[in-house]
């Protein structure tokens, strides 16, 4: 219901002509999207829009503007543009005290928000002035401690010792405002933003476990909010996933880190929070020997750096992104993996034909029989021996013996070396898998020896820091139709090209050899369209890809990644049926008239309420209201001149009017 209220508001301003009421309701629909819903871009998007109506008229330096300008500022500096929110939060700290303010919930929220931000910009002094000033009105202004937003001033209180290094401070303040926040029933929001912080100085301190614990708790509550706060959901995920990296546990870590990120949403390509999440998941991909992903999602985050630079120029996210980015490519072995067919002894042609300063050792191991038989190419080249000269020795001793002189010899040698091997699946998928194993291994020590090695099946390498391991998968549709074309441009276009792009299944050595056989002339394009249909080798068969790449698994995790339909209740007025004289109809109109201004007069009296030490009492009063509150929202759809202004006002306020536990939008930060 809260979003159509906001909605029909907005509709009914521009129904009046009135741009000043439509900044107001923007200013407030930006502030429920920005911290209900969690989606910064979209909140950013009505703030921006509102201020553009005020600066496009004649701007009254109020209340209203203060708070518009304090709103952007949190907004941006949820984002990581802390820079940009200090322009706008110091922008409001200009007009509240040009106002007089002092005490009031407006000035405190952004002297806190001035906080936050300069101590996320590393200005620890200027922070810690706004810290203890913000944290000494507010004390004053609500005369107790027992408050959720007293819980939330020790909570940033809590992070600042934290960017300090105090964490034994910093875990005692966390813990204070959580206690606050939990005995006060402040919003899940809130709570949840403190859980984390204790969750994450627990992993911190080495206690994982104790973390994760916290976190459960937390994600528990999440349930009950379909649709809204995805910024905490997501902060959570990340949280998860860094107390499975500290036990490393680096599965279970990627797939929070996964959630974290993606529950960033379509706001992610400007976001810059977003990086640090990036960045862990690539760090637990790397720990995982996927090293490709890794680069991906790097070379995807750095694309921001430009931006994430301008807005925090301290941040070290892409110094970051650098450093896992070079671990990733930096790796001596590298194993390429794909079904047959598909073009991996031809990459790895390509690029020892362009390494010019490394001495390329080639060994196919293509129907080899023996463990021993895997270092034969290796002693003939490189120790100049042939193995027919070791006689009837034990076959164990030898190998070992054998792997530990190649080793010397390659460690010892003034050449750089690139070890070559092909057809791996032939020993991997047979009792010599073992030898293969102890081989890469044993290579993967040599810092001046690389080793390439392509294979259909994946070799079970345990987790090491210079393997890489990537996948070739099938060239796309499009891709395909232009290499035949390449390939053989005397093909026609028609029914019967598409027909061959089809049958090749993305197969690039399929696509060469299908070209050779139509320039050959040998064969018709009609009969090579029945040999790859009914004569296919099955190396072309779906059977061959990974159980995990299959059609119907893949389409399976698509699905579940999919958010749930939103669903809007809406509160809907009854009327008993009947006939009205216009006399009654008119009695009616004036009682909901009457009802709506009375009414926003007891939601106004209970928001300020719900700034002092009587903040439990006004919960209690907005639970009770709770039923008038829905029938005075979905008034709004039976608005009149008498009762406009009204509904604008209560746009206007700091109310959350999806849910009655949350009375307020106060600052209250995650220790980053």
């Amino acid at each position: 219901m809260g979003m159509m209220f906001f909605k029909e508001c907005l509709r009914l301003t521009q129904q009046h002509k009135n741009k000043y009421d439509s900044s107001k309701v923007l200013s407030g629909l930006g502030s429920v999207i920005t911290n209900i819903k969690g989606d910064y871009i979209l909140g950013e998007h009505h703030y921006r829009n509102a201020l553009r109506i005020r600066q496009g008229g004649q701007t009254v330096r109020d209340c209203s503007l203060a708070f518009l300008y304090q709103s952007l500022g949190w907004n941006l500096g949820c984002q990581g543009k802390s820079q940009q929110a200090i322009v706008f939060l110091e922008k409001a700290l200009t007009i509240e005290i040009e106002l007089g303010m002092s005490l009031e919930n407006l000035i405190l929220n952004t002297l806190q928000s001035l906080a936050l931000f300069h101590l996320d910009l590393d200005h620890m002094d200027i922070g810690e002035k706004y810290q203890l000033e913000a944290l000494r009105r507010r004390r004053q202004a609500i005369g107790t401690d027992m408050h959720p937003i007293l819980g939330a001033m020790l909570n940033n209180v809590g992070e600042m010792y934290q960017k300090k290094g105090h964490i034994s401070q910093a875990e005692q303040y966390f813990r204070r405002g959580l206690e606050i926040k939990t005995q006060t029933n402040a919003a899940w929001k809130s709570i949840a933003l403190s859980e984390v912080n204790v969750a994450n100085i627990l992993t911190e301190s080495g206690r994982p476990d104790e973390a994760l614990e916290v976190l459960d708790s937390s994600m528990k509550r999440a349930g009950k909010f379909q649709n809204i706060y995805e910024d905490i959901r997501s902060l959570i995920s990340e949280c998860f996933g860094k107390a499975f990296m500290e036990k490393r546990m680096h599965k279970e870590a990627v797939g929070h880190f996964r959630k974290a990120v993606r529950r960033h949403g379509c706001s992610q390509s400007r976001d810059y929070g977003v990086l640090n999440s990036q960045c862990l998941l690539a760090e637990c991909l790397i720990g995982l020997k996927k090293h490709e992903e890794a680069i991906d999602l790097i070379n995807s985050a750095l694309r921001q750096k430009d931006a994430a630079i301008r807005h925090k120029p301290s941040t070290l996210n892409i110094l970051r992104c650098y450093r896992i980015l070079r671990n990733a490519q930096s790796a001596i072995v590298v194993i390429v993996y794909g079904l047959r067919a598909i073009g991996k002894s031809s990459i790895v042609r390509q690029i020892c034909h362009r390494i010019q300063d490394f001495e390329v050792e080639w060994v196919d191991l293509k129907n080899v029989g023996e463990g021993i038989k895997i270092l034969e190419p290796l002693a003939s080249s490189i120790l100049k021996e042939s193995l027919s000269l070791l006689g009837n020795e034990d076959i164990h001793e030898v190998f070992d013996g054998l792997v530990k002189r190649i080793l010397n010899t390659l460690k010892n040698s003034q050449t750089k070396h690139l070890i070559v091997f092909e057809n791996m699946e032939d020993v991997v998928e047979s009792e010599l898998s073992v030898y293969m194993e102890n081989v890469i291994y044993s290579l993967a020590g040599l810092k001046n020896t690389r080793i390439l090695a392509t294979s259909t099946t994946k070799l079970p390498l345990a987790q090491h820091p210079d393997i890489f391991e990537m996948t070739l998968g099938p060239l796309s549709l499009k891709d395909s139709q232009d290499l035949l074309c390449k390939l053989c441009p005397s093909l026609e276009k028609n029914q019967k090209f598409y027909k061959i792009v089809d049958l090749c299944e993305g197969l690039p050595l399929v696509l060469q050899m299908t070209a050779a056989e139509i320039d050959a002339g040998d064969l018709t394009v009609e009969e090579i369209i029945y040999l790859l249909s009914q004569c296919r080798l099955k190396l072309l068969s779906q059977e061959f890809y990974p159980s995990t790449e299959r059609l119907a698994p893949v389409y399976l995790a698509f699905l579940h990644r999919m958010s749930k339909p939103l669903q809007e209740k809406l509160s809907i007025i009854n009327y008993i049926p009947g006939t009205f004289d216009e006399k009654e109809a008119l009695e009616m109109m004036v009682v909901r008239g009457r009802f709506c201004r009375i009414f926003s007069k007891i939601l106004q009296e209970l928001e300020n309420k719900s700034f002092t030490s009587d903040y439990q009492w006004a919960l209690c009063q907005l639970n009770l209201e709770q039923q008038n509150f829905n029938k005075l929202l979905t008034d709004v759809f039976h608005c009149t001149s008498d009762t406009y202004q009204v509904f604008v006002n209560i746009a206007s306020f700091q109310f959350n009017t999806t849910s009655p536990t949350f009375l307020f939008n106060s600052p209250d930060s995650y220790g980053k």
